[in-house]
């Protein structure tokens, strides 16, 4: 057996067993494109990712991992580490082949936190033997108070707090990283690592709010579901406050845009969030605020993070972190 970084000669193999044992067709299987956008470290020659082999040369077991750094190298001495696609094989000569790759990862990859997003009941049962902290995201919104028959959206609520309108806002698609303050509380993010990451997407096209006066960046992808749109935030630099008080002009401008709702989902004391426009959605909630939507699936869904050894202060969990906002298949991507 043995455990090693995942290489160039390897990339074939492990598409393969992608399609033969997660799933068949997925984009990971199909596309090297994103691929190599997701795991690629040029730096090094080699993918994020370690794999498993037997005897035989075969593989037993996958975990990839994107690093922060991946899309900044500034941010390598606080990396964080987030888990993405872990599979072992049923029949694989060591059942404990999954944990051993995890150490081995932990061992060889310099670190400030490991960090997942995203995961099933089973998934959850492991990260919590593994010593993480689960928790889940919170799943704000704000409805378009001129829309009365929602398609996308199910029975949203209005918020009735007072909130001013700051700023008039537009979706740009290239930003001026020089406009965007530096926040000590996010120094795990950075403005440069959200251009990187998003404005580079093979498949998804994502677009800017910048607020230069709150020193905040928001990070929106639009998606169209039978000629009715929604602008979902995916990602942000900034204080979570600042968000609050931008949630009128956000309104103003999903009104303006004619979108049904613009949403969130966040990990953070969300109690100056929750005193502006946004609304916060239950999963148990008869309003519906979907989440998937490749293929659309119109009801609510509860996401959970992980972090090792605990919850960090001043970073908090996004839709974009990890690999949650991630295309499955390529057929029929909703771009």
């Amino acid at each position: 057996m043995m455990i090693e970084f995942c290489g160039e000669k390897d990339l074939a193999q492990v598409m393969q067993f992608i399609n033969d044992f997660w799933k068949k067709d997925h984009i990971l299987a199909t596309s090297k494109e994103m691929f190599d956008y997701q795991y690629y470290d040029q730096a090094a020659g080699r993918y994020n990712m370690i794999i498993s082999k037997d005897d035989n040369n075969e593989l037993e077991c996958v975990l990839g991992f994107i690093p922060t750094s991946r899309f900044d190298k500034a941010l390598a001495k606080k990396d964080v580490i987030w888990l993405s696609l872990w599979k072992s094989r049923e029949d694989a000569s060591n059942p404990f082949i999954g944990i051993m790759v995890y150490s081995f990862l932990r061992q060889h990859y310099e670190h400030s936190f490991i960090a997942t997003n995203g995961m099933s009941a089973i998934a959850e049962q492991l990260y919590n033997h593994l010593g993480f902290e689960v928790q889940s995201l919170y799943h704000l919104y704000i409805a378009n108070p001129t829309i009365n028959d929602f398609k996308i959206a199910h029975s949203p609520k209005f918020s009735d707090n007072d909130v001013e309108i700051l700023f008039e806002l537009e979706l740009v698609d290239s930003v001026d990283i020089r406009s965007i303050g530096y926040h000590e509380s996010t120094c795990y993010k950075n403005v440069r690592y959200l251009v990187n990451k998003y404005l580079n997407h093979p498949y998804y096209r994502y677009s800017f709010l910048t607020i230069p006066e709150e020193d905040l960046l928001i990070v929106c992808r639009e998606i169209t579901i039978s000629k009715r749109k929604i602008l979902r935030i995916i990602d942000f630099y900034g204080q979570p406050a600042s968000m609050a008080r931008v949630s009128k002009s956000l309104e103003s401008f999903i009104i303006k845009n004619g979108y049904e709702y613009i949403d969130i989902l966040i990990s953070t004391d969300i109690s100056t969030i929750t005193h502006s426009k946004f609304i916060l959605n239950n999963t148990d909630s008869a309003t519906i605020i979907p989440n998937y939507f490749e293929p659309f699936d119109s009801r609510n869904v509860e996401i959970k993070f992980a972090m090792h050894p605990k919850l960090m202060d001043g970073y908090f969990v996004t839709k974009g972190d990890g690999d949650q906002d991630r295309p499955t298949l390529i057929k029929g991507l909703n771009i």
